[in-house]
């Protein structure tokens, strides 16, 4: 029974490789599909190139407008409240290092 499992693998693995090497070489003279460079049909020999992709759109002007909770006496624009690091409302609060000040973590000014 142990024989014939080891024998039955290798047959299978054979078979696998044999159809893998049979797949590889029937589309060794094929063209590849236009579709997966971006193209709706195969490019021709002297045809012409096609045109370059549109420009893209700029970006929105920021949105000066001030927002502010109901209470709050702190108000900020849309651009910092979408700060990952959140705007600085604490700067009053922070803990004293021997430094001084303990300073504001972000990549703008790490």
């Amino acid at each position: 029974m142990r024989n014939f499992v080891g024998v039955l693998t290798i047959a299978l693995a054979l078979v696998v490789a044999a159809g893998v090497v049979a797949a590889q070489q029937s589309g060794s003279n094929s063209v590849p599909p236009p579709w997966a460079f971006g193209f709706a049909t195969p490019l021709t020999p002297g045809a012409a190139a096609p045109p370059p992709p549109a420009a893209p759109a700029a970006p929105p002007a920021p949105d000066p407008t001030m927002h502010k909770l109901p209470g709050s006496q702190l108000s900020f624009t849309l651009n910092q409240i979408r700060d990952q690091y959140g705007p600085d409302t604490e700067s009053d609060s922070r803990s004293v290092r021997s430094g001084g000040l303990v300073p504001r973590r972000s990549p703008s000014n790490a």
